[in-house]
């Protein structure tokens, strides 16, 4: 019996594609942590009446 051992072309996608998301993710919560650093300056009553 003859067994190959190695990772697909598909397995090998999937894996970029998880990867470059998790990128995406972790820069877009890089924002958020600038974003918090900008709203400190506000007054929290304003805060209270903001929606999203």
């Amino acid at each position: 019996m003859l067994k190959v051992v190695g990772t697909t072309v598909q397995e090998i996608n999937k894996f970029m594609k998880s990867f470059e998301m998790t990128q995406k993710m972790m820069k877009q919560m890089q924002n958020k942590g600038n974003m918090k650093k900008l709203m400190k300056g506000l007054d929290s009553k304003d805060l209270k009446n903001f929606k999203i």
